[in-house]
């Protein structure tokens, strides 16, 4: 392969450069560190000082969705100590690599590279919050560009896109709805000479994560799925909070809102315009139609559950997508339609900004929290960036000054040499802060396996929040393993969920409850318990 002769390239192809620069430079400007990712470097830090992938060091519980980031850390925390840092850099590579996928795409020009691609990174408030805040985004989006990337070739391999999806499943489970149409329609395409077991085996990195998720910690899904599925809440109530989350990041994000939009029109055009389309036909379906469908299913979903309560922190994925689809439509574009998709991604945006105070008295209420949506951004930034400006210097922050934090550094100083337990809401920053020796009931019960199958109180809740109410004598149960003062019911069911989640990890009674938990052998207890009249 001949060498890049940088004396030999047109100018756009240094005013690229630049732009990728100053992009570079844009993201980390505006990096900051959730306290949510905090949950997860306790669990780290915690099997870097000999206890295992625990949060409580008493009990082993999957507190984490997001596996595959969670494992990125522990080998780069282990030698440079340093978990703000290690995760920053963690996240500057991913979101790297997401935007490097986009640029190798062939037959673009370098104005395109710069418009579709540098431009709605720029410009797209959930793709600045999210590509470096300590959580699974820009590892989402490395894995989505890579699938994307291998799907836009001539002939994509169905076993290297289902090991990706394996991937991007093991990052978090809900992706499979994005990227299933295209690997459905890859599978169909090549049926007559696709190996099926050879197709399976390219799932093994999601199989042996499940596999071992069941054994160390005796569920194959994390401690979230019940803590933030079983809520009883009916499903219109859900629905309508989805929506109002959608409301809410139309609101907040006009511009990426806009790009979704004309994503899905560009798509929706080279669809209709190379039908109709049959069981011959199929495989000439444009592959942003793929992309496009996955699109609608995840915002779907969105809705379905709820919505989040980190604002925008869900249409960063949906965002780059729409990047990729615009950017696959060019080719195919006539110049009229091209420049009024610029115009319409250029203006839109200031028309819904205008909108903004009718949209904000129709669809979201006055004060803090819009039906419990919040921008955290702003509000862990001050204390959580990666670049600060004292005095006009520039100084990168080594770790987070958040008052949790520092609540957590006091009670690590206070109890270092005692065991203790303790409630407290905000478990992030704080959790990890106070070191492996603070046992922590969370009554969110995201870390808590217990309280997560326990009903949330009634009309007290905020989306992602769903308080429960603590059991009579499960505080000292917890404290000091006495589980007398424990109604009947529920301490048989306790008795049986410690010894999957404390237990001897290899004794045949702890494998044997396993199985029973998989079976629903002890839920009659739990069931028992929650009859009216019997707490």
């Amino acid at each position: 392969m001949d060498r890049i002769r940088l004396g030999q390239q047109s100018p756009a192809f240094y005013l690229l450069l630049l732009c990728c620069a100053g992009c570079v430079f844009y993201i980390l400007s505006n990096a900051w560190m959730h306290d949510d990712a905090y949950i997860t470097f306790r669990v780290i830090d915690n099997f870097a000082h000999g206890y295992g992938l625990r949060w409580n060091v008493d009990e082993r519980v999957q507190v984490y969705t997001h596996p595959l980031w969670m494992l990125l850390h522990i080998v780069p925390y282990l030698v440079f100590g340093n978990i703000y840092l290690v995760s920053m850099a963690i996240s500057a590579l991913c979101a790297a690599g997401a935007v490097y996928f986009l640029l190798r795409v062939p037959d673009k020009a370098p104005l395109d590279k710069i418009l579709f691609v540098l431009l709605p990174i720029l410009l797209i408030t959930a793709m600045r919050n999210y590509m470096m805040c300590g959580l699974e985004a820009p590892l989402a989006m490395l894995l989505i560009g890579w699938f994307y990337y291998t799907l836009a070739s001539n002939n994509p391999s169905p076993y290297r896109l289902a090991f990706i999806t394996s991937l991007c499943l093991l990052t978090r489970l809900d992706y499979c709805i994005i990227l299933a149409p295209a690997l459905i329609w890859v599978a169909y395409t090549q049926r007559r000479n696709l190996n099926r077991m050879q197709l399976l085996k390219s799932f093994w990195p999601l199989i042996a994560w499940l596999a071992f998720s069941l054994f160390y910690y005796g569920f194959m899904l994390p401690n979230t799925k019940y803590a933030k599925l079983n809520t009883g809440i009916p499903l219109h109530v859900l629905i309508c909070q989805g929506l109002h989350y959608v409301a809410h990041y139309v609101v907040s994000d006009p511009f990426g809102t806009c790009w979704i939009i004309a994503a899905a029109g560009l798509t929706l055009r080279q669809l209709f315009r190379g039908g109709p389309y049959n069981r011959q036909t199929i495989a000439n379906l444009p592959k942003g139609s793929l992309m496009l469908a996955g699109l609608i299913a995840y915002i779907g979903y969105i809705i379905y559950i709820g919505g989040d309560y980190i604002e925008g922190r869900f249409f960063a994925i949906p965002t780059y997508i729409a990047i990729w689809m615009v950017y696959l439509a060019l080719p195919r574009l006539e110049l009229k339609t091209l420049l009024g998709t610029m115009l319409l991604v250029a203006l839109a945006p200031n028309l819904l900004s205008m909108m903004n105070p009718l949209v904000v008295s129709k669809f979201l209420p006055k004060g803090r929290y819009a039906y419990g949506i919040h921008n955290e951004y702003a509000f862990y930034r001050p204390a959580s960036a990666l670049l600060l400006y004292p005095g006009g210097n520039l100084r990168v922050r080594r770790e987070v000054n958040h008052q949790w934090g520092a609540w957590g550094k006091q009670l690590k100083e206070k109890y270092w040499h005692l065991d203790k337990t303790l409630f407290f809401h905000a478990i992030g920053m704080y959790g990890f802060y106070a070191g492996p020796k603070l046992r922590i009931i969370d009554d969110f019960a995201i870390t808590d396996p217990l309280l997560a199958r326990l009903p949330m109180k009634p009309h007290i809740w905020r989306v992602g929040h769903f308080m429960r109410h603590v059991p009579t004598g499960y505080f000292l149960a917890r404290d000091k393993g006495e589980t007398a003062l424990m109604q009947d019911d529920l301490e048989a069911y306790y008795n049986k969920l410690h010894l999957v989640t404390s237990g001897d990890l290899l004794s045949l009674e702890r494998l044997q409850t396993i199985i029973g938990f998989q079976l629903g052998l002890y839920d009659h207890w739990l069931q028992a318990y929650l009859r009216p009249g019997r707490r």
